[in-house]
């Protein structure tokens, strides 16, 4: 098994991508909801699977700061696991899947995973979503169980042999937002969270993504989610003449940020990743034009087969969390279908970890159906996935610009700025 450990400054950038998309880290007190399991299985009235289950875990902070993030994905997992059992299960074998709550506790995290691990025999961890996986991703390897899909901005993707991802790594996906940005004109401004000391360092790692695509990050300031208004930030990105803008800040933050520097005349696109995104920038004619690096198709896609059995099953299956639909959706989907895929690769009778990890070895540029971007799997290596979509918000929905061609991280660079030379 080959390690990289991340640079601090890739962490930040981690951390900041999966804060991006919560409603606010005023939360991030934590909640006073207890750690608990949810058993997903049966999958509706027609399931006609018969034989012995197949049982994974999922690990998600469905309380706690991080529970947008996390209910998203598992609205993505809980559809899957419903339509695949309604369809006889794979191979005959119903799915279930444990979802343990680790409330965004690194402790309550470990627990969930030794409980997973040891007690539930758990052949494979699907759909993660939880902010403690640095805590538990060594004893994961040690059982030698994979984690499938989920989360991908988190570090692990990039550096364990173990973890699978279904898009795109942290680094990938902040060059994608780059290279978009860059296509707009040679000046970009940026945007971070005021919230955390960590939010700042992610401006260091975005100048240097920015240098590799020849962009000037020409200016970086911070933002608070508790601000009465935004008027410092908009002049100053107007007066720097940046030609577009990110923002790393948490999902309704940077919807505000942007409305405002809209109205003030700020007339240049925002551009972002799709993990920024709820289905509120959307409805929103200041931020229409917004550039998007996606992880995945656009989670409104209806034109394809899997696109539309997607959407299918989300009307039918999706949990009742009460967690809004959006990019993150897609990849809690999109880990059940990698997983199936491995399975069928995999030429087992007996579905076990290491029959999985032969199957995802066995896939070659699989695309689920064309909704990720070609996967390729290693075995004995990190496996982070360099490639994402090239979106724009445009007309009320999320469209693909460039087909469902990616476009790719030079891979020597990413290997370059996750090593830290």
């Amino acid at each position: 098994m080959t390690r990289r450990r991340p640079t601090s400054m890739i962490r930040s950038l981690a951390v900041v991508a999966t804060l991006s998309v919560l409603g606010g880290l005023a939360a991030c007190g934590g909640s006073n909801q207890s750690a608990g399991a949810t058993v997903g299985a049966s999958g509706g009235a027609t399931n006609t699977a018969s034989g012995s289950p197949i049982v994974l875990g999922q690990i998600a902070s469905l309380s706690g700061a991080l529970a947008v993030t996390a209910g998203s994905v598992k609205a993505g997992l809980d559809a899957w696991i419903g339509a695949v059992n309604a369809s006889g299960g794979i191979d005959g074998h119903p799915v279930k899947v444990i979802t343990m709550d680790d409330q965004g506790s690194a402790t309550v995290g470990l627990q969930d995973a030794k409980k997973l691990i040891q007690q539930d025999k758990v052949v494979a961890f699907v759909g993660e979503a939880s902010g403690s996986v640095e805590t538990w991703e060594k004893l994961a390897e040690a059982a030698g169980i994979p984690v499938v899909g989920g989360q991908t901005s988190e570090t692990p993707f990039m550096t364990s042999s173990d973890f699978f991802g279904t898009g795109p790594s942290v680094l990938a996906i902040q060059y994608g937002v780059g290279k978009l940005a860059s296509t707009q004109g040679s000046k970009y401004g940026y945007v971070y969270c005021a919230e955390a000391p960590i939010c700042a360092q992610s401006a260091t790692l975005t100048k240097a993504l920015g240098a590799a695509v020849k962009l000037d990050v020409a200016v970086t300031m911070a933002a608070s989610s508790t601000a009465p208004d935004y008027t410092a930030q908009c002049q100053e990105l107007k007066s720097s003449g940046v030609n577009s803008y990110g923002l790393g800040l948490v999902s309704d933050t940077a919807l505000r940020v942007a409305s405002a520097c809209r109205t003030q005349g700020l007339d240049v696109p925002v551009v972002i990743s799709d993990g920024t995104m709820t289905a509120d920038w959307l409805t929103n004619n200041a931020v229409s034009g917004t550039l998007v690096a996606g992880s995945a198709v656009p989670y409104v896609a209806s034109d394809t087969p899997a696109e539309r059995a997607f959407q299918a099953a989300l009307k039918s299956y999706k949990s009742d969390s009460g967690a809004q639909i959006g990019p993150n959706t897609v990849s809690g989907w999109l880990s059940g279908k990698l997983l199936e895929a491995a399975i069928a690769a995999s030429g087992s009778s007996e579905i076990t970890s290491d029959s999985i990890k032969k199957g995802l070895y066995s896939l070659k540029n699989e695309t689920l159906g064309g909704m990720s971007v070609p996967l390729n799997y290693a075995a004995g290596k990190a496996n982070p996935v360099n490639c994402f979509f090239e979106q724009k918000v445009e007309n009320g929905t999320l469209k693909l610009t460039n087909g469902t061609t990616p476009v790719c991280a030079p891979a020597e660079l990413v290997a370059k700025i996750a090593s830290g030379s």
